[in-house]
């Protein structure tokens, strides 16, 4: 499965699947997209978000959509194991540090007309609220906190963990442009998929808080 980055003359921008390889399940939804195009998009994260949100569907090539470094292609061949992956276009070293202070939580808005506008105390925590892109679009940005349309609802509508995968993507994509040190991930995750999840995170320079 091949990856590219997509912008659409609407403004809507993201990852979308280029082409299906041999081995490859079809996903139902072959793109995970923003009302909110990020500016800055080191090859690493693309790559990370490309595995947690298509990751389910590869069967064996993965080609992300700018490359990636060696750490981060060893990272993802053990994200997705027990399958045997073989990615392509790797490309030495990894990217220069972007991140900063800031812990990013990706959260899916279940009833929007019901969550106020309301911002964190804590200035180093910056909540990503996840708006279903069939009901609005744009976004809204304050200084802690950013409302986005995006389709992640479709992407990850498997399961919970696929879900998880989904709104972890969304905050890779944006994690640069935020300036993020850290994802938040729920306790209730399960040990197993915290430990998967933090040294795919990891690979990139990112760490992993974990939440109640």
């Amino acid at each position: 499965m091949r990856f590219e980055w997509v912008t659409l003359d609407d403004g809507r921008s993201g990852l979308e699947v280029a082409r299906l390889d041999t081995g490859d399940a079809t996903p139902p939804v072959t793109s995970l997209y923003l009302d909110h195009e990020p500016r800055t998009r080191p090859r690493d994260y693309l790559a990370v978000a490309s595995a947690l949100a298509f990751g389910q569907y590869i069967g064996e090539v993965f080609g992300p959509p700018s490359g990636m470094s060696e750490r981060v292609s060893a990272a993802i061949q053990q994200f997705l194991r027990p399958r045997s992956i073989r990615p392509i276009h790797v490309r030495g070293g990894s990217d220069d540090p972007v991140f900063g202070e800031r812990s990013l939580r990706a959260v899916s808005v279940v009833d929007p007309l019901r969550d106020t506008v309301r911002t964190d105390e804590r200035r180093d925590v910056f909540a990503i609220h996840l708006l279903r892109m069939d009901l609005f679009t744009g976004s809204v940005l304050s200084r802690d906190a950013l409302w986005v349309a995006t389709n992640t609802d479709l992407v990850g509508a498997g399961s919970p963990l696929s879900a998880l995968h989904a709104e972890t993507a969304v905050a890779m994509l944006l994690a640069a442009d935020l300036g993020a040190g850290s994802v938040q991930l729920s306790c209730r995750v399960g040990t197993s998929e915290l430990t998967r999840l933090s040294a795919l995170v990891g690979a990139v320079g990112l760490g992993v808080v974990v939440t109640g």
